[in-house]
């Protein structure tokens, strides 16, 4: 999903910016260039909720025959099983990060 500096969606309109793409690692960086409002932002509406729900960036959904839903995938060593406490865990993460998600999603311009 490309997202925009609020103040910079006027001028994205008019010409291109530059766009990055953001990584979880460079998710607070990718940010900040966003907020600047001279860059533009391919992330996910996730890693930039507060933003979103807060005005200060904006967010145009991606769309097209081939764009996927995006997924949030825990990732561990195929050596180790994880306790139960770790599903339940999972579950509540899961369910808090779906509510923020629709909270996105009705705020407008998010």
């Amino acid at each position: 999903m490309p997202i925009f500096g609020a103040q910079a969606l006027d001028r994205w309109r008019s010409g291109p910016a530059t766009i990055i793409v953001c990584t979880s690692a460079a998710a607070s960086a990718g940010r900040q260039m966003v907020m600047s409002g001279n860059h533009a932002a391919l992330t996910s509406e996730l890693a930039v909720a507060q933003e979103l729900l807060d005005g200060r960036i904006v967010a145009i959904p991606v769309t097209g025959q081939n764009v996927v839903p995006q997924n949030i995938t825990l990732a561990i060593s195929a050596k180790r099983t994880l306790p139960r406490i770790a599903t339940r865990v999972a579950e509540l993460l899961a369910g808090d990060i779906a509510a923020l998600l629709v909270r996105v999603k009705a705020h407008p311009m998010g």
